[in-house]
């Protein structure tokens, strides 16, 4: 899209009612479940691993962990998940994901 019509879509924002914005913000936030989201990026990194310590395309599998694959680098001999320096690589309770996203995006606190 080109920038020109890109701000006549943001001005048209304004001339929308209430009901329309927020058809608008449900189409536009395209919420998946945080089980979707894993399966997506685990099924990006089986298509085409990449180590990241290293950028190595040479791995091999190493077993299981939590039930996630892993994978071991030839070259760096690291190990690692899809998840490996990642944002998500280190975050526990996946089933919890989509609950800590809404109250981020929310400002709220668990207080």
């Amino acid at each position: 899209m080109q920038s020109q019509q890109f701000q006549e879509v943001l001005n048209a924002i304004s001339l929308l009612t209430n009901q329309q914005k927020n058809i608008l913000l449900n189409a536009l936030s395209d919420r998946h479940s945080p089980s979707d989201i894993a399966v997506s990026i685990e099924e990006g990194f089986i298509k085409a691993p990449i180590c990241p310590h290293c950028g190595s395309e040479d791995l091999q599998r190493w077993g299981i962990r939590n039930q996630r694959q892993r994978f071991r680098c030839k070259d760096c001999h690291k190990t690692l998940n899809s998840f490996s320096k990642t944002p998500l690589a280190r975050l526990r309770h996946p089933e919890k994901w989509s609950s800590y996203l809404e109250g981020m995006t929310h400002s709220l606190t668990s207080h």
